[in-house]
């Protein structure tokens, strides 16, 4: 069995999120769905395909789930089947707030447990929520402090990539300039220094904790991890869906074999709209501002065949929280993986 392992997420945002992240949509979405709401076509239409090919490839992925949609029943069922299969279900907040680095250190606490308190009834008997990921990638000294308190053994916002940053903000400047602000928005730049490999943070979530632990940071066997996305070494190119399903197919390649022949970890995030078809219920308003709305299922299908495909030949595939555990200890910023082959 190889040493090395891939960790497969997907943030389910549902389509609302992006009508928020592209101005439209009303200024506050907090509180419960609507009673009567239908389900979204994220749980009905993109998950169900990506877990009928995860399947093909043996994954067991990483679900962030976001507290609020989890109680509408239709989700709720969705994914008490998915975690019954030896899927995880992770934290993604309950409002999915993408404010919420901004709120109070009480308001960000509260985001954090009532998103967990909807997740864990589906889970087994027992199981906790143990991994969290930020809206939009940001996070903040607070809400790695928040993580800490309540027992959370990974984090996974970090995403180091550039022209990820870059594009992020040059969207929300557009759309300010044209009256139509997003409710998405821009961390801190420190996350374009941050490390691209699991580390354990210190106070800062962008830094690794110091061999020498400060006074008020746990003891480095019992603190929490920080798990970023896979970026390409050195230039930093993104290795999300979103990026699978745009790179010209040449580069697509090159950069699944560079990341498999050099990465021992790879922790490769998806969205429930990178199964999205153009023509699926509930799109049409996005399409014109979603690039990833305009390619059709069979080419979408076709290109993360593809990648698992590549990706099986040199590495395992394990959940996060598994991955977790494969970790051996921190050493002068740098991480390595315990040999797992049998």
């Amino acid at each position: 069995m190889s040493s090395r392992i891939c960790s497969v997420s997907i943030d389910m945002d549902t389509l609302a999120c992006y009508a928020q992240i592209h101005g439209l949509a009303p200024s506050s979405s907090a509180g419960p769905v609507p009673l009567g709401s239908p389900p979204d076509p994220i749980y009905t239409h993109a998950l169900p395909r990506f877990l009928a090919m995860f399947d093909e490839y043996n994954i067991r992925a990483t679900l962030f789930v976001i507290g609020k949609d989890a109680e509408h029943p239709v989700h709720a069922e969705i994914l008490r089947d998915a975690a019954a299969r030896g899927h995880e279900l992770a934290n993604h907040s309950y409002n999915h707030l993408y404010r919420l680095t901004r709120l109070s250190s009480s308001g960000i606490a509260a985001e954090i447990s009532r998103g967990a308190d909807v997740i864990e009834p589906l889970l087994s008997e027992g199981k906790k929520v143990v991994g969290f990921r930020c809206p939009g990638y940001n996070i903040t000294p607070e809400v790695l402090k928040s993580l800490r308190a309540q027992g959370y053994l990974y984090d996974s916002s970090i995403f180091p990539c550039p022209l990820y940053y870059l594009a992020k903000a040059t969207v929300i400047g557009w759309l300010a300039l044209r009256r139509r602000p997003s409710l998405s928005i821009v961390g801190s730049p420190q996350v374009l220094l941050s490390p691209n490999h699991p580390y354990q943070p210190g106070f800062d979530p962008h830094r690794p904790a110091p061999s020498k632990r400060p006074e008020g940071l746990p003891l480095a066997s019992r603190d929490i991890w920080e798990l970023p996305m896979t970026v390409l070494p050195g230039i930093r190119l993104p290795f999300i869906g979103t990026s699978v399903l745009m790179y010209p197919q040449w580069m697509l390649s090159a950069v699944t074999r560079g990341l498999t022949q050099t990465q021992p970890f790879l922790n490769f995030e998806l969205h429930g709209i990178d199964m999205m078809d153009p023509n699926d219920p509930g799109t049409q308003q996005l399409r014109p501002h979603q690039p990833d709305l305009r390619v059709s299922l069979k080419e979408k299908e076709q290109r993360f065949h593809n990648v698992f495909q590549q990706i099986a030949k040199t590495h395992r595939f394990c959940t996060l929280q598994d991955a977790v555990t494969t970790f051996a200890t921190q050493d002068g910023g740098s991480y390595r993986l315990r040999s797992v082959e049998s």
